[in-house]
């Protein structure tokens, strides 16, 4: 119960379900199939028997390679139909991001 508050907390961004979803696919692989670390030397293997080790240690190697997302807006600020809305009501207005792509799609049009 704790470990999945801890994850809410974290906010489960797409990164952050990536490291979960490798890490938990990783423990379960060497639950499911054991003998995948047979030619492993004793001592490794001895380590990485352990499904909880080989998720963990995914998991924190995960976290340090893969890169940080940029998260501008939380989901719940982002309202999808308000800003289609906008766009119908008013197509001169550029994307506050995407300010050159919307004006090479106007001069494709004239």
């Amino acid at each position: 119960m704790a470990g999945i508050r801890i994850l809410a907390e974290a906010g489960l961004h797409r990164r952050n379900m990536l490291i979960v979803a490798i890490s938990l696919a990783m423990g379960l692989g060497v639950a499911a199939v054991p003998e995948v670390l047979r030619e492993l030397p004793k001592a490794l293997h001895n380590i990485f028997q352990s499904p909880i080790t080989v998720g963990a240690l995914c998991a924190i190697v995960l976290n340090i390679f893969l890169p940080e997302e940029f998260i501008e807006l939380e989901e719940d600020e982002f309202d999808p139909q308000a800003s289609v809305l906008q766009v119908m009501q008013n197509p001169d207005v550029t994307a506050r991001d995407e300010p050159a792509k919307a004006a090479v799609v106007a001069q494709s049009t004239r």
